[in-house]
């Protein structure tokens, strides 16, 4: 009697996900560390949950390769991104999947110091290149994957500016439920300045990234206050963390300087 196969599934079946990644020419560094990623990582982890993937470099079909790239981030339900080495072309491409508002997980190599300004909130799995990093890497892939599902709320720095837009829209059209929808939005905002908090290791570089963000949603908070023309206990208090933050980097920064 023939073992029953527990992956069912035909090809068509299977759940897409596009891989960005920088790709490099073959045998250089980046395409050495990227390829290590992909084959003793992300790949395994993917086939083991029923996905299809598939990197830029493996498309073989005829026609536009760019077009079939935007096709890929667009159509996909899952796309992972490799940051490691902050590639141009990577760092446009999350930046469609972030405007398509579909789930995206990123991985990148080391430290998080170097991260662009308006995504070092993101929830990034960091990663060493080297073979005692690949189970935890793989651990925490699957742990992302396996926590998304069909009703995650997707979170993005598009996202967050398009939700803030219309609920300060509805504050001026007098809605009831638009308070609670800004102080939402702004509750995550500060919770992305905890997490950048957390990843920092206190160098000045990062102290001054702190500063700067809680002194950016503080000044938007502010205006928010004027915004919903009331007294808001919760705006109050948020602002008050948010202060304490700014000092509390400010007094470090200055030992460090």
């Amino acid at each position: 009697m023939g073992t029953k196969n527990e992956n069912t599934n035909t090809e068509d079946d299977k759940k897409k996900c596009f891989i960005i990644s920088p790709i490099g020419q073959a045998e250089t560094e980046i395409n050495k560390k990227a390829n290590g990623l992909y084959n003793a990582v992300i790949k395994p982890v993917l086939k083991n949950l029923d996905y299809e993937c598939v990197r830029a470099d493996e498309i073989d079909s005829p026609g536009s390769i760019n077009t079939q790239i935007m096709n890929k981030i667009i159509d996909s339900e899952l796309v992972i991104v490799n940051l490691s080495g902050l590639n141009p072309n990577v760092m446009y491409e999350l930046a469609l999947r972030h405007a398509i508002g579909k789930p995206v997980i990123i991985l990148k190599e080391g430290s998080f110091n170097d991260m662009p300004f308006d995504i070092i909130d993101q929830r990034t799995i960091s990663y060493n290149d080297d073979l005692n990093s690949v189970v935890f890497t793989q651990n925490e892939l699957r742990k992302k994957i396996n926590g998304i599902t069909d009703d995650s709320e997707i979170d993005n720095p598009f996202l967050t500016a398009q939700r803030l837009k219309k609920a300060i829209s509805e504050v001026d059209n007098n809605n009831n439920n638009s308070t609670d929808i800004v102080m939402g939005e702004v509750l995550k905002e500060v919770r992305s300045l905890r997490n950048m908090y957390f990843h920092s290791n206190n160098s000045l570089t990062d102290i001054r990234k702190l500063q700067e963000l809680s002194s950016k949603i503080a000044e938007r908070t502010k205006d928010l206050m004027f915004e919903i023309e009331e007294d808001n206990l919760g705006i109050e208090s948020i602002l008050l963390e948010l202060q304490q933050i700014y000092y509390q980097q400010k007094k470090i920064a200055e030992l460090l300087s």
